[in-house]
């Protein structure tokens, strides 16, 4: 993301400053090298279509980028950059469901993506991951927890050894550590 001299670095935002009360319309920021002076970019959604905020981001080359988003509308929104984040194509919603729970992303060695999240449009008593080829076409991959209770805020790292480590809220008492061999996760298809 960063090439030679002041090259732009563009973080994924929701809401910052004051606007986070008056808006859900997400956008990224945008900073020199140096980070001496920040710009930001047109709001990625129309508060009123989707209410998207708490992006996580899955970079397919280093160009081309995409965001997945939770909203108020019971979907994973995604919207997607061909030029680094400098512009945004219009957020459209996904066949993913879920709740207005936060996610993550992250795209393995091998290239698939995998998603964390909760897979329902209300509750968050089921939390899995979905594994993908393209970060278009996603298929259930693990089922981290379906019972009785609240499990959000995934986070997710590959380690040196190829594992995934996957954290989260354990029905509001403590922070869950699962590991996932992804050489169990199932392919993804194109």
């Amino acid at each position: 993301m960063v090439g030679g001299g002041e090259a732009a670095r563009r973080y994924p935002r929701s809401d910052p400053g004051e606007e986070r009360f008056r808006s859900a319309g997400g956008w990224t920021l945008e900073a020199l090298a140096s980070a001496r002076s920040w710009s930001r970019s047109a709001a990625l959604n129309d508060p009123k279509e989707f209410g998207a905020i708490q992006p996580t981001i899955l970079l397919h080359s280093p160009a081309r980028w995409q965001l997945l988003c939770r909203s108020e509308q019971g979907i994973v929104t995604e919207v997607w950059t061909e030029d680094g984040g400098l512009t945004w194509n219009r957020m459209k919603a996904t066949s993913l469901p879920n709740p207005s729970a936060g996610l993550d992303a992250l795209r393995l060695a091998d290239g698939r993506f995998l998603l964390a999240y909760n897979p329902t449009a209300t509750g968050r008593e089921k939390l899995s991951i979905a594994v993908s080829a393209d970060g278009e076409t996603w298929q259930p991959a693990v089922v981290l927890e379906d019972s009785p209770g609240e499990y959000s805020y995934p986070a997710m790292i590959q380690t040196r050894d190829g594992r995934v480590h996957v954290t989260y809220t354990w029905k509001r008492r403590r922070i869950k550590h699962v590991v996932v061999d992804p050489g169990r996760i199932a392919a993804a298809r194109r």
